[in-house]
């Protein structure tokens, strides 16, 4: 990770997308913002959480959006928002995102994995370590934070296992075709045993 950010940069301004599609526990903060990913699609199949998702939640269903996509790119299509509508958030120097049920934890720990069975009130700064100082002295430092890697046989076996393959190659050959400088990267990646799944912070 490169060290490129300015020391004297001391008021970074952090945006972490939770992306929610049913009632949860809420993650929501000066830092956390709570999305509804496929907020179109809630809103024509009457989801019984909508009224929860619409008080706590923004929608993915605004600007320039592919909310009604959901079904096909699941949290993809709140991403995808936050991209084409950065100013609406504010245009953070650095963007996050959390899965609903997958989150980044800020605490030391040698694992990986931390599962819990309860997220209470204190939840964000008890069990995750959550410190909006911390977190812009991380971001001076790095460029991007990603979760501790994850052990399988390969990326491309673990796809295989959970989701059509057809998909994948369809892509990889993509990537060959139109983007070879790309190409390798992506090779070596699902070739690899190690895995980053689901969170990540990044620098814009």
């Amino acid at each position: 990770m490169n060290k490129n950010i300015s020391d004297n940069k001391n008021d970074l301004s952090i945006k972490i997308l939770v992306t929610y599609h049913k009632k949860d526990a809420l993650l929501k903060n000066k830092v956390f913002t709570p999305i509804n990913a496929g907020r179109k699609i809630a809103k024509e199949n009457h989801n019984p959480d909508l009224k929860w998702l619409t008080d706590n939640c923004i929608g993915d269903d605004t600007g320039d959006n592919i909310s009604e996509k959901n079904l096909m790119y699941n949290e993809m299509t709140s991403i995808y928002w936050a991209w084409k509508n950065y100013d609406t958030l504010g245009n953070p120097d650095y963007i996050g995102h959390f899965h609903y049920r997958r989150h980044l934890c800020f605490m030391d720990s040698d694992k990986s994995v931390l599962e819990m069975d309860n997220i209470g009130k204190n939840y964000i700064y008890r069990q995750l370590g959550f410190d909006e100082k911390k977190i812009q002295r991380l971001c001076q430092e790095y460029d991007l934070i990603a979760p501790m890697p994850q052990w399988r046989n390969s990326a491309y076996e673990h796809f295989e296992r959970n989701f059509d393959i057809e998909e994948l190659e369809t892509a990889i050959n993509v990537l060959k075709e139109q983007y070879p400088m790309y190409y390798q990267s992506a090779k070596e990646y699902l070739d690899d045993n190690k895995l980053y799944f689901c969170m990540s912070l990044i620098q814009i």
